[in-house]
């Protein structure tokens, strides 16, 4: 009797071992892609920077295979601020990138919207600037 119930304790105990296991992926093998997907109140395939305030997207091309994303971000807060340019590149438009704040605002005032050209390996950046609400100027990086 004592062999049947060793037996049977064995067989729960292996059983349950079992059901409870995960499919668990290495660390290495989860892809960029997979990582954003399982982040609560992330887009899965549009950009957001890791922290903070972001706003419309300004200055995107692309070249040599990046694609590059600039944006209205405010890194210091989670409401508007000084505006400043963040800047994303993608491989694939799909997996981004967080790159070092591009442009800061300076003595001429905020950095807004604004765009990028790209003209045979150069490209340029112009944005409006303005240090109150009375518009603004125009400038190029």
């Amino acid at each position: 009797m004592k062999k049947i119930i060793g037996v049977i304790c064995l067989a729960v105990c292996v059983s349950a071992s079992l059901s409870c296991k995960k499919d668990k992926k290495k660390e290495e093998d989860i892809t960029k892609a997979e990582v954003q997907k399982n982040e609560d109140f992330r887009p899965n395939f549009h950009f957001t920077p890791k922290a903070n305030w972001m706003n419309d997207p300004n200055g995107m091309f692309y070249l040599n295979g990046t694609y590059h994303l600039y944006f209205q971000y405010y890194p210091d807060d989670n409401v508007w601020g000084p505006m400043h340019w963040g800047h994303a590149t993608s491989k694939d438009m799909v997996t981004w990138e967080e790159q070092d704040i591009a442009l800061y605002p300076d003595e001429k005032g905020y950095i807004f919207s604004g765009s990028a050209v790209v003209e045979k390996k150069l490209y340029f950046r112009f944005w409006r600037g303005r240090k109150d609400s009375g518009g603004g100027d125009l400038y190029i990086s």
